[in-house]
């Protein structure tokens, strides 16, 4: 598949994401790219407590390897959030033009 949203200018992405988003599509997809995006800010906030309430406290090994691997997932949860909100996106393009 082309990648021909990367290839627009700033001016023509803002106009894109804007008619993208007034669809009932990009609507929808809007809404769960956004609380997939809270939850994996949430994920790498708690993590971040565990891991360092963990080290201060220096208690056993698998809450360190609990904290890591919620951080792990906060991670994946941003990247899958930006490959889903490319790919939408550049689908919109195509089909427009």
């Amino acid at each position: 598949m082309k990648i021909k949203y990367l290839r627009l200018s700033r001016e023509e992405k803002k106009l894109v994401k804007q008619n993208f988003y007034k669809t009932n599509a990009g609507k929808n997809v809007k809404k769960h790219l956004t609380n997939a995006l809270v939850c994996s800010i949430f994920c790498i906030g708690i993590s971040i407590y565990i891991i360092v309430d963990a080290f201060i406290q220096n208690v056993s090994f698998w809450n360190k390897i609990y904290g890591f691997f919620i951080l792990g997932f906060g991670i994946a949860g941003i990247v899958a959030y930006h490959k889903i909100f490319f790919k939408k996106i550049n689908e919109y393009v195509i089909k427009s033009k």
